[in-house]
């Protein structure tokens, strides 16, 4: 019987949590970027990040927005990446990499008028370099990359979504 009035009351707080509109820190509401088109806008004119974001969009079940539609553009101007050493060995070899990913967006209204200004955001990570073992250092960097990526990305998305459906 006690189990039974316990899971009803964690249960009826659940309900009233989701009721009041209490949602978790980080998650991000779809509905505020439905419709919402990515362009790429950065000198290189292919970006991972752009393809990564769409990709994203499409995962959620976010509709995209057709090309003659009024709507939101999120601008990717410009993506960049950079490993950095950190530690040296005894022997003056690189020990540690810090991989760090830069992307510069921007959100543009339906108007036109800016509702997020051009914002760079950073993520990074650091790895060991194993001399004996060069492949897997390499697949780990490409590993952190696509974490990188994947944090560039929920952060762009989570910025994109706060400032609502204007």
């Amino acid at each position: 019987m006690i189990q039974r009035s316990t899971l009803l009351t964690v249960l009826l707080a659940s309900l009233l949590l989701v009721g009041c509109g209490f949602r978790l820190a980080g998650s991000i509401d779809n509905a505020n970027l439905a419709g919402t088109r990515i362009v790429d806008a950065s000198r290189a004119g292919s970006s991972d990040l752009v393809w990564s974001l769409e990709q994203d969009l499409k995962l959620r079940g976010v509709p995209a927005a057709g090309e003659g539609e009024n709507r939101r553009v999120l601008r990717i101007l410009e993506e960049s990446w950079e490993r950095r050493p950190l530690t040296l060995t005894s022997g003056a070899r690189t020990a540690e990499y810090e991989l760090v990913g830069r992307a510069e967006f921007e959100l543009l209204g339906r108007d036109g008028r800016v509702l997020i200004p051009p914002r760079s955001i950073i993520a990074d990570a650091v790895y060991l370099r194993d001399g004996d073992r060069l492949l897997g250092s390499s697949q780990e960097e490409a590993r952190l990359r696509q974490e990188i990526q994947s944090e560039l990305v929920r952060r762009i998305l989570t910025a994109v979504a706060a400032v609502g459906s204007t």
